[in-house]
């Protein structure tokens, strides 16, 4: 997972990454700051057996997020023709456990945003004196989604604060140009310190002309549990337990309710409800999220709470769950498409039980309707949708 922070007015940017760990043995962070004179800094904190001291690997930017696509030549952010070299703006260089970096003439911003792409560690280091094929990386050893960073975080270095103005507004995000078409993106989700170990799966964005659909699928969490969901200003996982993705994404303006509710944040989402077979699916549809230059969604995070959310502000518990949203490839097929279509989720704090008659595989009784709706603090939620912001998710 990864953090990116960076103003627009004088260039400077911060990204910090959190490796997902795969097959092999590394773990660890990345971080970048980008200064107005498009000086590109990288600090790398890894560990591991297959990532030591002496052992040179090659990093490379990829123009997807999603951690389960395909990686080609042809993903290599901002690539062309048949062969790769250390001018293209997705070939980084290469890197050892624990380096620091600098590059020049880096174009990070606007539609050239690393937010919400991947950053790959690979098997072999990189030959900045020739031309080489993708194939001459070998293996991808490591993998993370760049998000947008939270400079008030623990786990930052020094280094890397020093370099970004924090009171400057955000102009790392990736910001599409057009507002046509199909775009979407993913995020795959893992515990928090929090969060029982078993919790994974995904959620996923698919916006066409300006609505976007939400769904998920989320596994390890209690039969008949309600969780509340939403989406958070940073894309950081450094703190372990939830508290580096900062507030709920929001303007000035906003206040935290349910859905359909006009002012509420724009990372408020319905709640996550978990069924009979013991997976928590979503789906939702809506206009709400933002779509204003690079205010969107890309590098920000998920967050599944351990209560359900009612509506008022700290009902919701610790952060159990998280994770870093990244582009998808709008031209695969969605990887949630085995929603039971018994399942109604037109209610924003959980579908009543009766609502879901065929669920696959029961294996405990689904909540009761009076478990839903016992408690008085409930809030009534108006009836009426912001259609005001549109959002253009990304951008191939």
């Amino acid at each position: 997972m990864v953090i990116i922070k960076n103003t627009f007015k004088n260039l400077n940017t911060f990204v910090l990454y959190y490796y997902i760990k795969f097959i092999f043995d590394i773990n660890g962070q990345v971080f970048f700051a980008y200064n107005k004179n498009q000086q590109l800094y990288i600090n790398i904190e890894a560990s591991g057996k297959d990532f030591d001291e002496q052992a040179s690997r090659g990093g490379i930017i990829h123009n997807i997020g999603n951690l389960d696509s395909k990686l080609s030549q042809s993903t290599v952010f901002l690539s062309k023709g048949n062969t790769l070299d250390c001018n293209v703006n997705g070939v980084l260089g290469n890197f050892k456990s624990d380096s620091k970096k600098t590059l020049s003439g880096r174009e990070i911003r606007g539609v050239n945003s690393y937010v919400g792409l991947l950053f790959t560690i690979y098997e072999n280091p990189i030959d900045c004196s020739q031309p080489f094929h993708y194939e001459d990386l070998g293996e991808v050893l490591a993998s993370c989604v760049v998000g947008i960073g939270n400079l008030n975080a623990s786990g930052i270095p020094d280094n890397i604060k020093n370099l970004v103005d924090n009171t400057l507004p955000n102009g790392a995000a990736n910001q599409s140009p057009t507002n046509d078409g199909k775009k979407s993106c993913s995020c795959r989700i893992t515990p928090t310190s929090h969060g029982n170990a078993k919790i994974n799966g995904t959620v996923y964005f698919e916006n066409i002309d300006g609505s976007t659909t939400v769904t998920a699928k989320i596994y390890g969490l209690e039969a008949g549990s309600i969780h509340g969901m939403h989406l958070h200003s940073f894309g950081d996982l450094s703190s372990g337990d939830g508290a580096s993705i900062g507030g709920h994404w929001k303007d000035s303006t906003q206040t935290h309710a349910l859905p359909e509710n006009s002012t509420r944040d724009n990372g408020d989402l319905p709640n996550l409800c978990t069924y009979r077979d013991s997976v928590a699916y979503f789906r939702w549809k809506t206009q709400y999220f933002p779509h204003l230059s690079e205010n969107n969604m890309l590098g920000r995070s998920i967050a599944i709470h351990e209560k359900r959310d009612n509506g008022t502000a700290g009902s919701f518990g610790e952060r159990i769950a998280w994770c870093v949203i990244g582009i998808a490839n709008s031209q695969e097929a969605s990887p949630i498409s085995d929603i039971p279509s018994e399942i109604d989720f037109n209610n924003p704090l959980c579908p009543y039980a009766a609502q879901l008659t065929k669920p696959p595989t029961p294996t405990k009784e689904v909540f009761s309707e009076e478990s839903l709706y016992s408690q008085s603090s409930i809030l009534e939620i108006t009836s009426t949708l912001s259609l005001i912001f549109l959002i253009h998710l990304f951008l191939f």
